[in-house]
């Protein structure tokens, strides 16, 4: 009986050991859940697929809440920071006020119908003021325009696809009194490569866009004025241009155009863009390229034609360039074509198709 009671206590001793160990093993799983549960809360992954820039944390380190851990560079999306002048800036508010005026003239086509009713309504509605919203981006955001970014290394031209949306800030710059822009790359990856004479190149690695990178902007915009490319040679100090018109006999003569505004200059190409003004200077206008030592409006000049394209003046071996508007977004280049010379003075001659 002593045996057995013996065996008896060993086996509820055992049992009692099993229940204590089976509780054991549940409190070591639950711990281990737990902390795998924090584990996955302590990692981290970055909601974007970029360049590591900086990395502020050495493994097995104990953080705070709220500290830099890295610094990730964005590298599908870029904006570059770019400076225009308050005309160039014109330009662009012009075009998006075209813009605006061809929707506005299309809605009004389509809701023809309601005229009496809107009539009804315009008449206690309250004129907009720069605090409306819309009124608001007109002014500081543009229409998508599009941009190309260079970059040039050595005898290789990289550009870039772009977008000019907003102005980049309230007010001028106080330093340069430019306005400051934005452009939005998309994709900084699709780069083309050009010759500096501009012949398309293959490639087998292109440069990405990088921050800290010089480009220069080009933007494509349609000013809403029309504009002319003359030779730097046609524009004469205070805005005149002489050009070559008919006076009540039918003769060519010299005639004055005065206060021509300049919109811009091209170093480069030595072309000026100036504004057209009607009556005074427009396309299809023969503009004087010529120094003139004592020009006076009026002066007779001869011309005597060569062909339906060139003209040509005896004892003169001036040249002429044609130029076209610019207000198709064009540059082009001038064509020797006629020259032309007064009775006191030669002179060059560009025309203006």
């Amino acid at each position: 009986d002593e045996a057995v009671v013996t065996h008896r206590n060993e086996h509820e001793s055992l049992l009692a050991q099993e229940e204590r160990l089976n509780a054991v093993q549940e409190l070591a799983r639950v711990a281990v859940e737990k902390a795998e549960l924090n584990l996955s809360r302590c990692t981290l992954r970055a909601p974007l697929t970029g360049l590591v820039v900086s990395l502020d944390v050495e493994q097995d380190k104990f953080i705070q809440r709220g500290e830099d851990l890295v610094s990730i560079h964005d590298t599908s999306r870029l904006e570059v920071q770019c400076s225009l002048y308050m005309k160039q800036v014109e330009w662009l508010w012009s075009e998006n006020l075209v813009n605006h005026d061809t929707a506005d003239e299309n809605t009004a086509s389509e809701t023809s119908s309601e005229q009496s009713q809107l009539h009804t309504k315009q008449e206690t509605a309250k004129p907009e003021t720069v605090s409306d919203p819309s009124a608001f981006r007109q002014f500081y955001q543009f229409a998508d325009t599009p941009v190309r970014l260079k970059y040039e290394l050595n005898d290789t031209v990289y550009e870039w696809a772009g977008t000019l949306t907003y102005l980049d800030g309230p007010g001028l710059d106080s330093r340069t009194r430019m306005m400051p822009c934005r452009v939005v790359v998309e994709n900084p990856l699709n780069v083309q490569a050009f010759s500096i004479e501009g012949r398309p190149l293959k490639r087998a690695v292109s440069p990405t866009l990088m921050p800290g990178m010089f480009v220069s902007v080009e933007i494509h915009a349609n000013p809403a004025r029309p504009l002319l490319n003359l030779s730097e040679m046609a524009v004469l100090p205070g805005g005149t241009v002489w050009k070559a018109g008919k006076n009540e006999a039918g003769e060519d003569v010299l005639v004055r155009a005065s206060k021509i505004m300049t919109a811009h200059f091209d170093t480069k190409s030595g072309r000026i863009l100036v504004y057209a003004k009607r009556g005074v200077l427009e396309p299809g206008d023969e503009v004087i390229v010529s120094p003139l030592a004592s020009p006076v409006e009026g002066t007779r000049i001869h011309v005597q034609k060569k062909t339906q394209e060139s003209t040509s003046i005896e004892n003169s071996d001036a040249i002429s360039a044609s130029v076209p508007s610019a207000s198709q977004n064009g540059t082009v280049p001038a064509s020797e074509n006629s020259t032309v010379s007064g009775s006191d003075d030669d002179a060059k001659k560009e025309e203006i198709p």
